[in-house]
């Protein structure tokens, strides 16, 4: 009966961790958010996700959600920030003006804040993350902390202020000091590459209080240590490295001869 239960437990985690990652979420406390940003169509996938939908839409908080988070914790980082969560806001944005009344083929963008440029990748900048999310994985880059940054002066030629349509709050002054670089990857097309960084520019990354750079060691650190594998082949090597310099050591006194 235990071993039963240990296999069920194994499915059932393995169903969640494809759905988070279908979802481009860290966690299952990140799904239910995600949540906010789709109704319960687009919310149909499966059912984890009609579950953080209806979670969501009945303003349920649970207490497991974190447990099994948790649970998770051996194949995702569930502190590292995930793409889905950064660029939330910038999905919220076009979710309100089509709620609105607001279409792709309206003419006059400013109408609602916004210029012609940034009005095109709500959609553009959506779809290319799509493709590319999968690909930005594949090569290592799960999350936001995995991906390269530069920061930003005042006086640089990419400084930006996002509009308060953009924003995360209104504690938000739309400073954007950082910006997170989609970097090389094998299969990433370079209009799609180029598409998800000018999406990214849009992400209010001081309004999210962006991790500075000794959280993301520690996340990294903390991903590592779950990972019995990976740990136990890095004790492993540590251990043969160790024995190699101890003959290397030996080998340099006996060629040298006994001291006198």
């Amino acid at each position: 009966m235990h071993a039963a239960r240990r296999c069920r437990k194994k499915i059932t985690l393995a169903q969640l961790a494809r759905t988070l990652t279908e979802w481009h979420c860290n966690s299952f406390t990140d799904l239910i958010d995600e949540m906010e940003v789709w109704d319960w169509n687009g919310a149909n996938n499966d059912s984890w996700s009609r579950l953080a939908e209806s979670l969501y839409s009945q303003k349920v908080s649970v207490t497991w959600a974190e447990k099994m988070d948790e649970n998770l914790a051996s194949v995702l980082v569930p502190e590292k920030m995930s793409l889905a969560t950064a660029t939330q806001s910038i999905r919220k944005c076009k979710t309100r003006i089509e709620k609105i009344g607001g279409s792709r083929v309206d003419t006059e963008p400013t109408a609602w804040g916004l210029n012609v440029q940034v009005w095109n990748l709500l959609r553009t900048g959506e779809e290319a993350m799509k493709k590319g999310i999968p690909i930005l994985k594949r090569a290592g880059f799960e999350s936001v902390e995995d991906l390269p940054r530069t920061s930003v002066g005042f006086s640089s030629k990419v400084y930006q202020d996002l509009s308060p349509q953009l924003r995360l709050s209104t504690t938000s002054n739309g400073e954007q000091r950082v910006r997170v670089r989609v970097p090389n990857a094998q299969g990433l097309h370079r209009t799609t590459q180029f598409l998800m960084q000018e999406y990214l520019n849009l992400v209010d990354w001081k309004g999210l209080e962006l991790p500075s750079t000794q959280r993301r060691c520690r996340a990294s650190v903390k991903k590592f240590e779950r990972s019995p594998t990976v740990l136990a082949e890095w004790i492993e090597l540590k251990k043969i490295s160790r024995s190699s310099k101890l003959r290397e050591a030996m080998r340099r006194q006996t060629t040298r001869g006994p001291m006198i």
